[in-house]
């Protein structure tokens, strides 16, 4: 059995490398007028750890959702679909890509739109969360493609903006699946599960668990901005961070408990500073956050006692030890471990669980690489690894 990285562990057997910062760069807006990204730079901060490139485009592009199996294969959604500009050459649909150990990649699934995340099932099944729909997908014939599709729950409202639907998905060690659902603008909306259950609302994202099957759908947590990434530990605790701050940072760091209220109502604007609104706490019967997360970030793991948290705003991945305080956690100073450029824009993680090289810890990590929302045509896949 592996020896836990505690923060203290880190800490004391690596040595910070400041790492310069490209020069500032403005975003552009426009297909004609983006720049080419160059080589990619992404440079762990710490002794132990180690980041490589596995794939970039055009093997993969614009990439979210991602999860590992048991035997090391990377499985990750490539998005054509995220607010598609005119002209775009790639596919009309999203793609569920497969890496396999030697590099082997294969399409599983071409068929979905607005696609956020991708979950691995243990009975087979690939979960996949849309915009406005949770589904699943497997190959049952063993041709390496999926053939059969079940929606789990359907979201149902007139907002169509990409990534402020339905997102976040993981597993409850109880075998449920959490997933998380942004503000949706403030527009009504009503989710329905596989057995008819229903729960409906407005102006605020929430955290939502249901069975394997879509059935037995709840509204666990609310008054969150947009819960893109969702982690369950071992022992069924819930965390989530929130990708957006408002009109200012920070992004939060929450600890999921059920019945929650983390405070934040869309229908009375996009400000994270309101009477009516708390961002930490600051309203009566309102939770807090852990602590400020790094600027829109889209995942959230465990890693010893704390949280793995990549951040794509800061072109950063960074650890943030918690501490159990009463009921909750309190989170310790941000450590960052690895730093990138301005085209080094990471999204989603997950762990390797095959557990192939018994002195390391393995993620692999998704990058939309440019700034853009927008689909753009770039993407990269890293590894990310840190000694025992």
């Amino acid at each position: 059995m592996h020896r836990p990285v505690t923060p203290t562990v880190l800490v004391c057997r690596i040595t910070v490398f400041l790492l310069a910062l490209s020069p500032a760069l403005v975003r552009v807006t426009g297909a004609a007028e983006a720049p080419k990204p160059p080589a990619p730079e992404a440079k762990a901060l710490r002794e132990g750890v180690s980041i490589t490139m596995i794939a970039e485009h055009p093997a993969v592009v614009t990439p979210t959702g991602i999860d590992v199996d048991a035997e090391g294969h990377v499985w990750l959604i490539a998005s054509h679909t995220h607010e598609t500009p005119k002209g775009y050459e790639g596919p009309d649909k999203d793609e569920v890509l497969r890496f396999a150990p030697d590099g082997t990649r294969t399409v599983f699934y071409n068929n979905t739109f607005q696609t956020m995340d991708l979950e691995l099932g243990a009975d087979g099944w690939v979960y996949l969360a849309e915009r406005g729909r949770v589904l699943r997908i497997r190959d049952s014939d063993g041709d390496g493609k999926a053939d059969q599709e079940e929606t789990l729950v359907a979201l149902e409202s007139e907002e169509s903006y990409p990534h402020n639907g339905m997102s976040g998905l993981a597993w409850h060690p109880d075998g449920d699946l959490v997933f998380g659902l942004g503000e949706n603008f403030a527009k009504p909306w009503t989710m329905k599960g596989a057995d008819g259950a229903s729960h409906s609302g407005r102006a605020e994202g929430g955290v939502f668990r249901c069975a394997p099957d879509g059935s037995r759908l709840r509204w666990i947590a609310r008054g969150v901005w947009n819960p893109f990434g969702i982690c369950v530990r071992e022992d069924g605790e819930i965390f989530a961070v929130d990708n957006d701050p408002g009109e200012r940072p920070p992004c939060r760091l929450l600890h999921i408990v059920e019945g929650g209220d983390y405070g934040y109502r869309r229908h009375y604007g996009g400000k994270a500073h309101h009477p009516f609104v708390g961002w930490n706490g600051e309203l009566r019967g309102s939770l807090p956050m852990v602590v400020p997360s790094g600027e829109a970030p889209c995942a959230v793991l465990p890693l010893g006692r704390g949280m793995l948290i990549p951040s794509w705003g800061d072109h950063r991945v960074d650890f943030f030890p918690l501490t159990a305080e009463g009921a909750t956690y309190r989170g310790g100073e941000r450590i960052p471990i690895v730093q990138g450029s301005f085209f080094f824009r990471p999204t989603c993680l997950a762990r390797d669980p095959s557990g192939k090289d018994p002195d390391k810890l393995t993620w692999y990590m998704t990058d939309w690489v440019d700034g853009r929302y927008p689909v753009h045509g770039f993407g990269r896949l890293w590894k990310l690894e840190i000694d025992l």
